[in-house]
Parts: C-alpha cells; structure tokens; sequence
C-alpha cells in the first residue's frame, strides 16, 4: 500500500512539472508571437513611411521642372494666353483662389495634389493691420470675432518691433507671465509655423482640418472596394492626372493655407496623403523660381485626424 501511494504521489508531482513546463513554453511563445507582430507592425509602418517620402519627392521633382506638370499639354500660344492672364491677375493676397485638388495614385499611394501661388495669399510681414484682422474675422465667421480680434491683435504685436501692448494682443510680458520658453521676435515672422508660437493660435486654427476632398475620395474608395474590390497597383503619376475634386468643397479655415511670408515668385504645392483611420498626413511644400528651376525652399508637415463629414 505505501508503495502504491508514493507510486501515486510520483506520478502526480511528474504531471504537474510537465503542466508548468507546458506552460512556461506557452507563455514564451505568446512572447515571441507579440514580439513577431510588433515586429511586422514597425516593418509594415516603415515601409510604407518610405513609400510616402518617394512619392512625394517624385512629385515635387515633377513640379520642379514644369510650371504646371499635370494638366493637359498646351500648344505655345496656349502658354503665350496664360501668361497674360498670370500679369492681369490681382494678386493683392486678400483671398486665396479657388483651386482644385487633384487625385493621384503613385504606386499603391493615394494622394490628393493641388498648386497655388504664394502670390495669392496675403503677406503677414507686409499686410496692413487692418487687412489681416479683416481675413481673420472672415476666416473665422461671425461666431469667433472676439477671438479673431485676439488673434490678430497677437500676431501684429508679435511682428512690430515696439512694446506696446494692443487691446487683446500680447508682448513680452504676458509670454514670461506663462512661463513660457520664448518672448515675441519683434520683427518679420520667419516662418508660418512660427505663428503657432503666438498667443491665442491653436494647432486646429494653424493647420486646419483634413479636406472634404479628402473625405470624398475616401468614401469613393470605401463604396469602390465593396463593390469592384481593391484597385490595381502600379498605375503611374499620369493615370488620373485631371481628375479635379471638387474645388474647395466645405474646406475651413486655416492660418497655414491663408497666410504667407514669401513673394510671388514662389509657388506652394500641397500633398494629402490618406492614411488607414480616416486620418492624413498633410504636406505643404514652398517652390522658388531660381534661373530656369523651381528650387525646394521649405516644407511644412501635419498629421490631420479624422473629421466626420457635413452628412453626418
């Protein structure tokens, strides 16, 4: 009997050495597994990164080396008619112009492209006071004119070289007040991100929200995919050239898209980049005419999170 019981109590102590064994390797392969899929996400995130930043450098050289790069051809008398309407053009930078957005597919890359002329938006170096106080209040509706009068009071004193304090503005002692890092320039902005640095200017108001555009060709590729399934790969930069959104629809206001530090001889190209969650990656490219060659100045980058749409 006793060697039966120690028999019993051999076997029970084996079964559960081999169940924390089966265990131990349970667990060291929901480790591995977890270590594999983080793994895979950071690769599969990487490469697609990179595939953005070729398909926008491919773009911007585009536009590098033609004045208009995805329109239709013109014949040299067509381009001897726009360069005449380009001279008769007012460009008193008080309203930026309607201009379209323009679908593309490089790759597997969506995207959405359009081109403007810093020419058409109004200097925030160079403007009166009145009229950038004016486009703010525009910009911003009847709603927020209390703080389109503060945003604008904020910005004039960030540029004039005094330290008189407007009404609703800010000067150096309202940023030490906050404990903040920084004190106004007192002199020209030197970049439109340095606008975030001003009181009153929030991310949402410099950067805007993802365009309806944006929101439209996302639903068409949803209501595509449930019907006809994915679309083809490898159609190049030309395959939808032209294929005009709809021009500026429900777009809002941002400071980004209304002001500029540059003349006119430099040209703005914007690249919306959909991303899986409805939200974008937003880049705001700055050309400058050099000789013969449009010359990369500067580039302004965004994450924008996703919006519902005005039917929701």
């Amino acid at each position: 009997m006793k060697r039966r019981r120690s028999r019993g109590r051999n076997r029970g102590s084996i079964l559960i050495i081999v169940l924390w064994i089966l265990l131990l390797i349970s667990l060291l392969a929901g480790r591995y597994l977890s270590h594999n899929r983080s793994k895979a996400g950071a690769a599969a995130y990487g490469w697609k990164s990179l595939a953005r930043e070729q398909a926008l450098a491919s773009l911007l050289q585009l536009y590098a080396t033609n004045a208009d790069p995805l329109s239709p051809a013109t014949g040299a008398g067509d381009r001897e008619v726009e360069k005449s309407r380009e001279k008769d053009r007012p460009t008193t930078g008080s309203e930026t112009e309607s201009v379209s957005w323009k679908s593309l597919r490089i790759g597997n890359i969506d995207l959405l492209v359009r081109e403007s002329s810093e020419g058409q938006r109004l200097n925030l170096n160079s403007a009166a006071d009145d009229a950038i106080r004016n486009r703010l209040r525009r910009g911003l509706g009847d709603e927020r004119l209390e703080e389109a009068d503060q945003v604008a009071d904020a910005l004039l004193d960030w540029r004039d070289s005094d330290d008189l304090v407007r009404s609703d503005g800010a000067e150096k002692d309202f940023y030490q007040t906050k404990g903040l890092p920084y004190e106004p320039a007192d002199g020209p902005f030197k970049s439109l991100t340095e606008m975030l640095l001003v009181r009153g200017v929030t991310p949402e108001m410099f950067w805007g929200t993802i365009p309806e555009a944006a929101v439209m060709k996302r639903a068409g590729s949803d209501e595509e995919g449930e019907t006809a399934g994915a679309s083809s790969e490898g159609e190049n930069v030309g395959g939808d050239a032209g294929e005009d959104e709809a021009e500026n629809a429900g777009e809002e206001f941002s400071l980004i898209n209304t002001f500029t530090i540059s003349g006119k001889n430099v040209k703005r190209i914007e690249v919306i980049f959909l991303r899986e969650g409805g939200s974008a990656l937003a880049v705001t490219a700055l050309l400058q005419r050099v000789n013969q060659k449009w010359e990369l100045r500067r580039c302004y980058r965004c994450y924008l999170s996703k919006v519902e749409s005005n039917g929701n």
